[in-house]
């Protein structure tokens, strides 16, 4: 089977269980990789000549996660929400390496953020989602993560979120919290609850 075709057959999948997203592909070189989201949930998967382009990537809620194949890809895309189980034991590693980095990196300190709510470019409920993202995209925005109560940041390039359908957007969870939807500089896919921002500088 072509990487084209498996890549047809997952996107087949995807459609089934309510993820959307696009295809690049190549039919000449046979390679096709595959950008897919739901709602906080992302995936990114792909094939060159039959073979899997290295481990899929499946994110939630800030967390990234290397998947060991393209079946633990399908399983968490037919799952019908994520598995908090597995969110949780990969925040909790993140967060005890990021201490133990800490540790061991004692002599430079961790840049410090103001975790104080400032004055936003923009209003969470009444400004248009043209008027939000016009302000976060070129920006750096802060927010806090509701897990680990610390201030985390990234900046949201202008070339990499020009697409407004599949990459950059603000939409809303099914918990009914609106989020802004965008790529960073090394190319992941973020999604950060609105009301949770605290800065865009």
């Amino acid at each position: 089977m072509s990487a084209v075709q498996k890549a047809a057959d997952f996107i087949a999948l995807l459609k089934e269980n309510g993820w959307k997203g696009k295809l690049d592909l190549d039919e000449k070189n046979d390679w096709a990789k595959i950008f897919a989201h739901r709602d906080q949930e992302r995936l990114e998967i792909g094939w060159c000549v039959n073979q899997l382009i290295g481990p899929p990537k499946y994110e939630f809620a800030g967390t990234i996660a290397n998947l060991h194949s393209a079946a633990v890809a399908r399983q968490h895309v037919r799952a019908s929400k994520p598995d908090m189980s597995i969110y949780l034991k990969r925040k909790r590693r993140k967060v005890r390496a990021v201490q133990r980095a800490n540790q061991n990196n004692s002599s430079s300190a961790p840049e410090e953020f103001d975790t104080t709510q400032h004055e936003l470019p923009f209003d969470i409920h009444e400004s248009t989602d043209k008027e939000i993202l016009r302000a976060i995209r070129g920006s750096t925005i802060i927010w806090k993560n509701t897990l680990t109560g610390m201030p985390e940041s990234e900046y949201v390039p202008r070339e990499m979120n020009r697409d407004l359908n599949n990459t950059f957007y603000v939409a809303e969870s099914s918990e009914g919290r609106a989020y802004v939807s965008f790529m960073t500089s090394g190319g992941v896919f973020r999604a950060v609850a609105l009301e949770q921002i605290l800065q865009v500088r």
